[in-house]
């Protein structure tokens, strides 16, 4: 197929009858072209466009080969990008590859790692509850283990204690109200997370604590009701006491009536000297 480009003073009626009358068996299209933008300039072959001169009238040709040729050059330069972006997506690839198994690597040896750590709390656990509670004698106010299967232990209930509400909490554990299920009677139990104990120290205060409050015999001092240790908690049941005295003294922002004050005072200091007439220091 052969393209013209014919520039003067025609119109595409007049080119198009020339052309049939001359070539009556050939298959003719002729189309506009806007002379706005034909350049001034001249035949340029390394981009295989056509640039015109300036002259009245003027006829240009190109041939098909040309075009092909333009093609050819154009589908090379494409080739080459797909080719170059192929070779980024497959290091992108194996990248990704590497990282995704470098993670499972990394995952795998953190789960052996905290199984392995979990196996030996585990077993520290055991000895400082088990072993040394049992031969230490600094640890004498410890429980011994209760047997799961002897002891009904739920969210709600532990033996013959129903747990009720929250009354404050600590750094290895809760204090919750509670009621022996048979006497109906109202108590204070101390839940500590045993796997929160995990020094001879923290476990030899805990032990004194269990033994202060086991001797202690005074009316201003709670007295323990019963200790209980089981697979994961340590129960400490005690009396419960009255109102906390923070809360009662927040209620009054204008400060407790005299009377009242002094009433609490000479509690607290009663309490505390029956602990000093028991060689008990009281830290405050």
């Amino acid at each position: 197929m052969n393209c013209f480009c014919i520039y003067g003073d025609l119109t595409k009626d007049d080119v198009l009858a020339a052309l049939k009358l001359s070539y009556p068996l050939k298959l003719v299209h002729v189309s506009d072209f806007d002379s706005n933008n034909l350049p001034s300039a001249k035949w340029s072959a390394e981009n295989n466009r056509h640039k015109f001169t300036d002259s009245i009238e003027g006829i240009f040709m190109t041939t098909s080969s040309d075009a092909i040729e333009s093609l050819k050059y154009e589908i090379e330069l494409r080739d080459r990008e797909i080719r170059a972006l192929e070779e980024h997506n497959l290091r992108s690839l194996e990248e990704l590859r590497s990282i995704n198994t470098e993670h499972e690597k990394l995952l795998q040896d953190f789960t052996l790692l905290r199984q392995k750590y979990d196996e030996k709390k585990q077993s520290l656990l055991d000895m400082l509850w088990t072993q040394c509670s049992k031969y230490n004698p600094d640890l004498c106010g410890i429980p011994e283990l209760t047997e799961c299967n002897n002891i009904d232990e739920t969210e709600n209930n532990v033996g013959e204690y129903v747990l009720g509400s929250l009354l404050g909490d600590g750094k290895y554990g809760v204090v919750k109200s509670c009621h022996h299920r048979e006497t109906g009677l109202s108590y204070a139990v101390k839940i500590v997370s045993k796997d929160k104990i995990t020094t001879i120290t923290a476990l030899q205060r805990l032990s004194r604590e269990i033994e202060i409050l086991r001797s202690c015999k005074s009316a201003h001092v709670v007295r323990l009701q019963n200790a209980l240790q089981t697979r994961r908690y340590l129960y400490i049941f005690m009396e419960r006491g009255g109102p906390d005295l923070f809360e009662l003294i927040s209620m009054y922002p204008n400060g407790l009536r005299e009377e009242w004050s002094k009433d609490i005072m000479t509690n607290v200091v009663k309490a505390v000297k029956s602990c000093h007439d028991q060689d008990i220091f009281h830290r405050g």
